[in-house]
């Protein structure tokens, strides 16, 4: 196990509402301060998995009590998962080793978009032909939202073929999709969601989730 350290959640709830006639409003701060940790490998008696992080652009915590963002305290992403034999492992430098085989998970931050605990820098990544030609060059941090999986591929051994043929996943809102079926991909919203904890959409004709009677 390795540990992600301290992480610090700033949660604020208003609630308007009414009791006997007479409107009154309710506020509360949540300030919540957790130890994370991460797996870091599973051994068997021939063979490891290990583990691969790297920090998330979205999930950051906050400084403290009164907000702001925390640059330096962020969630993690798992990357990727790489199986090794244990005689490999042990006996081989990082360089030399041969991996079984390998799991690699691809992300963007498409969904959610303008998600302020999102630190909304760029994240460029290149993506390439089965000859190492570059296709193309995007930055997966352009809506500043939240994680969003994109692909799964495996690879095996050394080579990189099977991951021209990966498991790709694709949401509400993707411009790539019909339009028939495209959906929607809302921006963020405080108070985008019900007295139930589910998405909700928030317009001027949507009674605000805020506005609950606190009668019973």
């Amino acid at each position: 196990m390795i540990t992600n350290g301290e992480f610090h959640i700033r949660t604020q709830i208003l609630i308007l509402g009414s009791i006997q006639n007479q409107m009154i409003i309710k506020r509360t701060l949540h300030m919540v301060q957790k130890e994370l940790w991460l797996l870091h490998s599973i051994e068997s008696k021939t063979q490891i998995a290990s583990f691969h992080y790297s920090d998330r652009k979205d999930s950051h915590g906050v400084t403290g009590y009164a907000g702001g963002l925390a640059q330096n305290m962020a969630l993690k992403k798992l990357d990727k998962i790489v199986l090794y034999s244990l005689p490999d492992k042990d006996n081989n430098i990082p360089a030399q080793r041969t991996p079984i085989k390998s799991v690699h998970f691809s992300y963007d931050y498409s969904l959610c978009k303008n998600v302020p605990t999102n630190v909304g820098t760029s994240e460029i990544v290149n993506t390439f032909d089965i000859n190492g030609k570059i296709l193309s060059t995007i930055d997966v941090n352009e809506n500043k939202g939240k994680l969003t999986l994109k692909k799964v591929y495996f690879k095996y051994g050394k080579s990189d073929k099977s991951q021209f043929s990966p498991y790709q996943f694709k949401y509400s809102g993707d411009l790539t999709i019909s339009s028939v079926n495209k959906g929607i991909n809302p921006d963020y919203h405080i108070k985008g969601y019900n007295r139930w904890g589910t998405f909700m959409h928030v317009n001027a004709k949507t009674l605000d989730n805020s506005s609950i009677s606190l009668s019973g």
